[in-house]
């Protein structure tokens, strides 16, 4: 699994609660700082964990090769740019039976006040046709978020 511009590392910690001692998490960002700041942070759970810190670049998230079922894209995907190509090369990094889950706010009133400028944020069916275009299709839509979407992707096949 793997939390891609995993930040201050908030799910990633929750991830490494979650997996088995035969799982592995992959904190990914490309902040350096933010990355020594999940480490230790998951240092101070005094948990057992497996655990990988990648330091990714703007255009890929440098991970390995069919290692990842889960790709977790909270509040990041307004960060991408060419998220199409981002996608469509990430793709060799899912394992056979992978998805991609992307959550981010609303671009419109529904996200309320998020102390940052709306105009940074991607709407849904853009994600889903940049998507669409990179190879994948959307398997699964959650409603339960009321200023956020929930968008599950699958590759097409």
């Amino acid at each position: 699994m793997a939390d891609l511009g995993s930040g201050s590392g908030y799910f990633t910690r929750r991830f490494v609660e979650a997996v088995t001692e035969t799982g592995m998490v992959y904190a990914v960002d490309v902040e350096p700082e933010m990355l020594s700041y999940v480490k230790e942070s998951i240092v101070h759970m005094h948990v057992a964990y497996t655990a990988e810190f990648i330091l990714a670049r703007p255009d890929s998230p440098k991970l390995p090769f069919e290692a990842i079922d889960l790709l977790f894209v909270c509040n990041t995907i307004h960060h991408l740019e060419d998220r199409t190509k981002y996608f469509r090369n990430l793709r060799s990094s899912l394992r056979p039976g992978g998805r991609i889950s992307i959550i981010d706010f609303y671009p419109d009133e529904r996200s309320g006040d998020l102390g940052f400028p709306k105009h940074h944020l991607v709407s849904r069916d853009t994600v889903v046709k940049e998507l669409t275009d990179a190879g994948y299709k959307l398997d699964r839509e959650h409603s339960f978020l009321p200023k956020q979407y929930f968008l599950e992707f699958v590759p097409a096949q």
